[in-house]
């Protein structure tokens, strides 16, 4: 009974945060990839268009 109720506190407690978490949790992963990939493609552009640049120079 009492591994039951241990079990069963974070589902509840899970339950109960969820319709208020989720929204900001979702915010909160999506902000922080949305930064680091455009970052990540923006250095891509960067060394790719630099490396285009020192071709069209050479």
């Amino acid at each position: 009974h009492f591994n039951i109720s241990l079990f069963l506190l974070p589902q509840k407690l899970f339950c109960n945060l969820s319709p208020l978490s989720s929204p900001a949790v979702k915010f909160l992963i999506f902000v922080p990839v949305l930064v680091f990939g455009g970052w990540i493609v923006g250095v891509l552009e960067f060394l790719l268009g630099f490396r285009r640049l020192t071709f069209r120079l050479l």
